[in-house]
């Protein structure tokens, strides 16, 4: 992983990191279901319009992430 990747992708353990605060009890195969269903063009990454065209579709998950709460740049819209 590049450092491109590291300011422009959201990693797994970011995400994880950013809904543990929100929903705690979640197990590693549901964090992982999350990730998988963010990951708009299935290239195995989080990319910013990954991230906001999922939220376009599915609005009620942004609730999910307070902006506050993350350390992923791209997040803040």
């Amino acid at each position: 992983m590049g450092s491109y990747d590291l300011l422009y992708y959201l990693s797994l353990a970011q995400l994880g990191e950013a809904l543990k605060h929100r929903i705690p009890n979640l197990n590693k195969d549901e964090i992982q279901g999350m990730y998988i269903s963010l990951d708009e063009d299935k290239d195995q990454r989080i990319s910013k319009n990954d991230f906001l065209s999922c939220l376009r579709k599915n609005p009620l998950r942004i609730a999910i992430f307070p902006i506050e709460n993350t350390n992923a740049d791209f997040l803040i819209c």
